[in-house]
């Protein structure tokens, strides 16, 4: 039976002797220490100070690791599932996929709250060295077109409402 998740409990997978998983309920107040991300920031922190920044990309870096270790026992046990040879289970990887799901979700919602999200993401280069930022200038292009493209969807929005309404403003009688 794949294991449902609850709005108060979340699962944590562990490996035992063999290369299967199992599916355990955990805490939801203990979850950052059981996936090895530490805990949030404290409830008294200034939500603009550089260091709780810091943290927060530090924290949203060891999701990202703990997800992609999800994702990759998760795609071993799709690959192995029904392999007779294998001693996996489809239901361990469809419970697996599911735990990506819900992790992805925490994920987002990190994201949201802390502010980290708004980030731009860097492409990775071919090579895998490091990438660069982009200048500040280009930055400041690319979001001033972005918000004069925006602009000018939502006027052309609007004048497309203006018409239907004054279209609708006119009596029934006067349109035949």
């Amino acid at each position: 039976m794949l294991p449902t998740l609850h709005s108060q409990s979340l699962y944590e997978y562990s490996t035992d002797s063999g290369s299967s998983l199992y599916a355990q309920n955990i805490n939801p107040l203990s979850f950052s220490s059981s996936v090895g991300i530490p805990a949030g920031p404290p409830l008294n922190a200034d939500p603009n100070s550089p260091d709780l920044f810091n943290q927060n990309v530090k924290l949203a870096i060891q999701y990202v690791q703990v997800i992609s270790r999800l994702a990759r026992t998760a795609l071993e046990g799709i690959e192995q599932a029904f392999d007779p040879a294998s001693q996996s289970n489809p239901m361990t990887a469809a419970a697996d996929i599911s735990s990506v799901r819900h992790y992805l979700g925490l994920f987002t919602e990190f994201l949201t709250q802390s502010g980290v999200g708004a980030l731009p993401l860097l492409a990775m280069p071919p090579d895998g060295s490091a990438p660069t930022p982009s200048e500040e200038s280009a930055l400041l292009a690319q979001t001033a077109n972005a918000v004069t493209a925006l602009y000018a969807r939502q006027k052309q929005v609007q004048e497309n409402n203006a018409v239907v309404a004054s279209l609708l403003a006119v009596p029934e009688s006067s349109r035949r």
